[in-house]
Parts: C-alpha cells; sequence; structure tokens
C-alpha cells in the first residue's frame, strides 16, 4: 500500500513512504549511510509504487522519498535505483 503521494502547486507527484527500519548509530548520524541502507532494502518496492503511480496518474512522480522513523526525517531515493518503467 503506499503511503503517501503528494501533489505540489505545480502539478509534480511526490512518492513518500514511511520505514521503520532498524539503523545504527552511524547510520542514524550519517544520512547518506542512511539513505544507502533504505534504498538498498526499499528500491524494488518504491520502483512498483512508482510504476502504479504513473499507470494511475499518467506520470511518473518527481521524487521518491522514505520517511524513516528512527531517523526522524526523509531521504531521497535516486530515480537510477528503480527498475526500469
Amino acid at each position: 500500500v503506499i503511503d503517501c503521494i503528494l501533489r505540489d502547486a505545480d502539478g509534480n507527484l511526490h512518492l513518500v513512504d514511511y520505514k521503520t527500519d532498524r539503523l545504527t548509530k552511524e547510520e542514524r548520524e550519517n544520512p547518506e549511510l542512511a539513505r544507502q541502507k533504505l534504498t538498498r532494502a526499499h528500491s524494488l518496492q518504491l520502483s512498483y509504487y512508482a510504476l502504479a503511480i504513473k499507470e494511475i496518474f499518467g506520470k511518473s512522480p518527481k521524487t521518491v522519498r522514505v520517511y524513516s522513523l528512527p531517523l526522524g526525517d526523509t531521504v531521497d531515493i535516486p530515480k537510477d535505483a528503480f527498475i526500469a518503467d
């Protein structure tokens, strides 16, 4: 289930998915390490979500982010981590 799709004032779509993955102290202190871990763990799932959004809305999300509860912040998931659409 897609957690959140936002539409900005320009009509762009943004996908946000909430995650509760445990992060090490180093990952919590270094957002790049957290991004790498969350990308590895969830890029396939988020690829499917992005494909579903494209099918439903006729366009891909401009950004894909994970809101990490342990980190208390969002991390951007790079589009090159996704399966081809």
